[in-house]
C-alpha cells in the first residue's frame, strides 16, 4: 500500500492519494467479510512481478504484429465539441 500511496501522490497530491488508498482498503475489507476469507499478503513487490510475467506471453507472435500495424498508422479521431465552439458558431 505504501507504494500505492506514493505513486498516487506524485500524481494527484497527499489528501487525495490517502482517500484513494483508504478507499483501496475498505474495498479490500468489505470483499473478505462479504467471502468470507482472511486477508492474504502478496508482498510488496506482487505488481512487478505479475508485470514481468504478464508482457512476454501477452505482446508475442501474430498479436504483436497486428498491434504494431494498427497503430503504425492511426485514425485521427473527431473532437467531442457539443457547443460547436470551434468553427465559431453559437447554440442553433
Amino acid at each position: 500500500m505504501r507504494d500505492k500511496f506514493h505513486r498516487l501522490k506524485a500524481r494527484m497530491g497527499m489528501k487525495k492519494a490517502a482517500m484513494a488508498v483508504a478507499h483501496k482498503i475498505l474495498v479490500a475489507v468489505f470483499h473478505m467479510l462479504q467471502r468470507g476469507v482472511a486477508f492474504a499478503d502478496l508482498g510488496g513487490d506482487y505488481l512487478d512481478r505479475i508485470a514481468d510475467t504478464a508482457r512476454p506471453s501477452a505482446w508475442s507472435g501474430a498479436s504483436t504484429r497486428s498491434a504494431i500495424m494498427s497503430c503504425s498508422n492511426p485514425k485521427p479521431q473527431p473532437s467531442h465539441d457539443p457547443l460547436n465552439t470551434r468553427h465559431g458558431a453559437a447554440h442553433p
